[in-house]
């Protein structure tokens, strides 16, 4: 390990063999879903090949994860406060639009948070996109490992869980605002929490999502 400089990162790669992945390969559209994708140019080492084979190739840093100042600035001072020896700890809540980089935001902050913490739970609100549960639930989990692949790849057994049975709570947001209070009581306010929210910020439906984080409070 005395050789690796700070910036170095080392890849554990293992063999993925679950129940999930076996029943996405039984169908004949996603037979290949795991199999390298063949490129016309030729790997120039053998690191390179060994990569290759496994299905991890270079890519260009245009299309690598940019990480604006804004966002590391944020992502320090959420550190800073996790990580300090004050009485209570933080909790975090996601806010904002579909598709503007929450689920990125949130496994970036907790992979870093894992570097100084030993665990950080993780409440679940957007029951159409889910982290670590099928969806249609929200949830309470305690993460302990860093999160480096699809939500299929690391389901887990969460703390606290409920069913909503839907993939959106707009016809029906009193049940779903009684449910996230409800997970929402099983935090022990021991670790930093996460809380991912759905993407509604205005109008009637930023009305719920205003009184879902009052009940994450």
């Amino acid at each position: 390990m005395a050789q690796f400089s700070p910036g170095c990162t080392l890849v554990l790669l293992e063999h993925l063999d679950t129940p999930v992945t076996r029943f996405l390969l039984s169908h004949p559209p996603l037979s290949r879903l795991f199999e390298p994708q063949k490129k016309e140019e030729s790997s120039f080492t053998p690191e390179d090949a060994v990569l290759a084979a496994v299905g991890i190739v270079p890519c260009s840093a245009e299309r690598g994860l940019l990480v604006s100042q804004s966002m590391l600035a944020a992502l320090e001072e959420l550190i800073r406060a996790c990580c300090a020896e004050d009485e209570g700890v933080p909790v975090v809540l996601v806010c904002g639009p579909k598709n503007t980089g929450k689920s990125t935001f949130n496994r970036y902050l907790i992979n870093l948070l894992l570097n100084h913490l030993p665990s950080v739970e993780y409440m679940e609100c957007d029951i159409g996109q889910t982290e670590f549960t099928p969806p249609g639930c929200v949830s309470l989990s305690n993460v302990t490992e860093p999160i480096l692949g699809p939500p299929f790849t690391h389901q887990q057994t969460p703390l606290k869980m409920v069913y909503f049975g839907q993939t959106s709570c707009e016809h029906d947001t009193e049940r779903y605002l009684d449910v996230v209070k409800y997970v929402f009581s099983s935090y022990k306010k021991e670790v930093p929490l996460i809380v991912n929210t759905m993407g509604w910020v205005k109008g009637k439906q930023g009305a719920v999502f205003s009184r879902g984080a009052a009940a994450a409070r």
